[in-house]
């Protein structure tokens, strides 16, 4: 047996052990307040159980049996607003940017009340725009070539593949490369990327990359799902222009309350790490009368925190993971 292969078994006995429901009683008497947040569920070349419903029905049913709670995410946001104890054995849900595979999801969590919070970038659900990691990996999927060589930062980039699986692989590679520089050069490799490999993304987003729709927004709405803003575009906020950020926000708030009464006063930075944002965009949030707003930092909501920058978790692709975190075991 390989050592890497050794490491995960051993880590998936541990996970095993500490998840077993004998010890559930004693985890979580200690379980944090912790805020979950996913993006896609039947993505091309995704993977993870928690995209299955089957996995999903049983894994909210024994949170529940355990007597975790399931806050609203405006709750939880309130209660660092107003310095306020947070609540104890509490898990919360939330989606970003508004794709349309949610809804393979969405009826799990209403059947089972759960609240989730689904934060959309307004002008990929109006069609005006699709997502720029979207077009990169739709165009190395569409390659007849299956190779792709190009120059970023003065590094000589290469990328081969032979397979959808190596495909999704190269074009993840390179958007994370290029999530963190300058817009218009990523807007310049871009291009470039698509004429080497010889495809033209079309102007509106294929079904397997597509925006849940506004009537989609009003439906999900009757089942208890909230939205929040996410944007208008999905920039990195710090590295626009004031006057860019400021109606990134603005318009993206307005927009979504024109098409649905069921929102959250709280918005979502894209990206969401540090360098995404900083005290323009909260400023610009907090003058807009919002309660908060979530960042996708890797630790617990802190009562005495700041409302402007609240952290969420990755949603983990495992159930066992995901329990292990709600018990606050990282």
């Amino acid at each position: 047996m390989e050592h890497w292969q050794w490491r995960a078994t051993v880590k998936s006995a541990v996970r095993q052990v500490l998840t077993h429901r004998s010890l559930g009683t004693v985890w979580r008497t200690f379980a944090p307040t912790t805020v979950f947040f996913s993006h896609r569920y039947v993505a091309p070349g995704a993977s993870g159980e928690l995209n299955d419903p089957k996995v999903l029905k049983p894994l909210l049913e024994r949170l529940r049996r355990e007597r975790f709670t399931f806050p609203r995410l405006d709750q939880i946001v309130g209660c660092v607003a107003d310095s306020q104890p947070l609540p104890r054995r509490a898990v919360a849900f939330t989606v970003d940017d508004g794709y349309r595979d949610f809804e393979e999801i969405a009826p799990v969590y209403a059947a089972y009340d759960v609240p989730v919070t689904v934060f959309v970038s307004t002008g990929f659900l109006d069609g005006a725009c699709w997502m720029w990691w979207d077009r990169i990996a739709y165009a190395t999927r569409h390659s007849a070539c299956h190779e792709l060589h190009i120059e970023l930062d003065g590094e000589a980039l290469r990328y081969q593949w032979t397979d959808v699986g190596g495909a999704h692989a190269a074009a993840t590679d390179f958007v994370e490369r290029l999530q963190w520089v300058p817009r218009d050069v990523r807007e310049a490799r871009t291009t470039e990327a698509f004429e080497r490999l010889g495809v033209t993304p079309p102007d509106k987003a294929p079904e397997e990359y597509a925006a849940m729709s506004w009537d989609d927004v009003r439906s999900y709405a009757k089942m208890g799902i909230k939205f929040g803003p996410h944007t208008v575009t999905h920039p990195i906020l710090a590295e626009t222009p004031a006057e860019d950020s400021a109606w990134e926000i603005e318009e993206s708030w307005r927009r979504l309350k024109e098409e649905t009464d069921e929102t959250v006063s709280v918005f979502c930075y894209p990206h969401g790490g540090p360098r995404a944002f900083g005290p323009r965009e909260a400023e610009t949030v907090r003058r807009l009368g919002m309660l908060g707003a979530v960042s996708t930092g890797h630790r617990h909501p802190n009562p005495s925190g700041d409302a402007f920058a609240v952290p969420r978790y990755p949603c983990p692709d495992r159930g066992d993971r995901l329990l292990l975190m709600a018990y606050g075991i990282q």
